[in-house]
C-alpha cells in the first residue's frame, strides 16, 4: 500500500472557499436576474403623466425645484436678474419660478 493522505486534497482549503463564495454570488444574480425579467414591471415604471397630489408630474416637480435652487444661488452670490423699471417704479427682482 501507498502512503496515500486521503485528507489532502489537490486544490487548497482556501480555493474552495472563494470558488462556494463565487459561486453563491452567480447563484443570487441569476435569481436576480431572473426575477426582474419575470416580475411586473408596472409598478416600477416611472411615467412622465402622472400627476402627483400637487398637480405636478414628477419631471414639472423637479424643473422647479432646480429653477428654485439655481436662483438661490444667484441670490446668495449676487446674481440678480433685473427687470428695468419703469419710471417711478423701484427695482425688483424676476422670479421663474411660481411659489406655492
Amino acid at each position: 500500500m501507498a502512503n496515500d493522505d486521503d485528507n489532502q486534497t489537490s486544490i487548497p482549503y482556501q480555493a474552495i472557499i472563494i470558488l462556494c463564495l463565487l459561486g453563491a454570488c452567480a447563484a443570487v444574480l441569476i435569481a436576480w436576474a431572473m426575477f426582474r425579467h419575470f416580475s411586473d414591471d408596472d409598478d416600477r415604471v416611472e411615467r412622465g403623466d402622472n400627476l402627483d397630489h400637487d398637480g405636478y408630474t414628477q419631471a414639472q416637480y423637479m424643473r422647479i425645484v432646480r429653477l428654485r435652487n439655481q436662483e438661490d444661488l444667484q441670490r446668495k452670490y449676487g446674481h440678480h436678474n433685473y427687470v428695468r423699471p419703469k419710471p417711478g417704479m423701484q427695482y425688483h427682482v424676476q422670479s421663474s419660478v411660481s411659489t406655492f
